[in-house]
């Protein structure tokens, strides 16, 4: 399922590609850099998550585009340990680790003059998440009869989020420019995760995030 889905997903990415190139014949590109920080929605999962991400933007005018990206994150997995102690029993379990998520998808980009120098900048596209975890579960289980130790990594399917953003855009001069702003993300699909081979439930990448960064004219 995962490798029918990441054909799709470059499928389309490609297709994006060829559109995008074929509009900016008579326009203008920018290239983009920013880090961001993402504040996790579901925090029962993930305590936090910060990743870098590039867009190839073509402008079809000044105030319209398209954009490629590709971004990277770490989502780091909210600690959990659990432990009791029964008359003739003995429960453990621990999570812990991170998750490698990489990024690749189209924007829709509009540019909106605030003052001689600044700029509003909005954005709305689908990224489609590659997941790559690094999150282990160890469990203990004692009692009369024995015990019981598994330790496995808890894998997480790839999935596809909508991101929507503003962005404030200073001119440092006609070439260069710095961009800070906001972000939101939504799963269009929620990866389910295995433990064992065995779904345990949905996770989810919704999440808040800050970012800065710089742009440059080629």
């Amino acid at each position: 399922m995962k490798t029918v889905r990441q054909n799709m997903a470059i499928a389309v990415v490609m297709i994006g590609m060829t559109c995008v190139c074929a509009l900016a014949q008579d326009s203008f590109q920018e290239f983009s850099l920013s880090a961001h920080w993402l504040s996790p929605s579901r925090d029962t999962d993930w305590s936090s998550a910060s990743g870098v991400e590039a867009q190839v933007q073509f402008w079809h005018t000044r105030n319209t585009g398209m954009a490629l990206a590709m971004g990277a994150e770490t989502w780091n997995a909210t600690d959990d340990v659990y432990e009791e102690t029964g008359p003739s029993s003995y429960t453990y379990s621990a999570v812990g680790g991170d998750a490698s998520v990489t990024l690749l998808g189209v924007s829709a980009l509009h540019r909106a003059e605030l003052m001689e120098g600044l700029n509003i900048l909005m954005d709305a596209g689908i990224r489609w998440a590659f997941i790559s975890s690094n999150i282990r579960s160890d469990a203990v289980y004692e009692d009369a009869a024995g015990s019981t130790y598994v330790s496995d990594t808890i894998e997480i399917e790839d999935t596809v989020l909508a991101v929507v953003g503003v962005h404030l855009e200073g001119n440092l001069n006609e070439n260069v420019s710095i961009r800070t702003g906001l972000s939101y993300r939504i799963d269009l699909s929620k990866p389910e995760e295995t433990f064992i081979g065995e779904s345990i439930g949905e996770t989810s990448f919704q999440a808040v995030s800050f970012s800065v960064g710089v742009a440059c004219a080629f």
